[in-house]
């Protein structure tokens, strides 16, 4: 697949009309909650980080190989901050079934990476 944003990529969040051009004009944080949520454009439900990798500053070739199998555990170095709360994949799998989608979903920074909750806690967010 090409690393590029999909032009066609259009849908609508809170009545408001969002394209890949549109998140470019947003400041980091707003622009981090955009692509790490989930849309349908053109019969496809994907990330929006997928629509606009360029956007999203989105690693199309990540190097290091997911896990799968066995290996494949939550990440118990994992702790990271939404709004004034700490958060790690025990405390995610406390909450109800929407909120722990909602966070699974989310761009979160630990240990000096970015990635989605769903990515360090892949047991948890299944």
């Amino acid at each position: 697949t090409e690393c590029i944003d999909d032009e066609k990529f259009q849908t609508k969040i809170a009545n408001k009309d969002i394209s890949c051009e549109i998140i470019l004009t947003y400041e980091k944080d707003v622009k981090e909650l955009l692509c790490s949520r989930k849309a349908k454009s053109n019969g496809r439900s994907q990330f929006i980080s997928q629509f606009c990798p360029i956007t999203c500053e989105t690693n199309c070739f990540p190097t290091a190989t997911p896990t799968v199998g066995p290996e494949c555990s939550d990440d118990d170095q994992f702790k990271a901050k939404i709004g004034n709360t700490d958060i790690n994949c025990g405390m995610v799998s406390t909450y109800e079934k929407d909120v722990k989608e909602l966070l699974c979903s989310r761009i979160a920074e630990s240990n000096r990476k970015s990635q989605l909750i769903s990515q360090f806690c892949p047991i948890t967010c299944e």
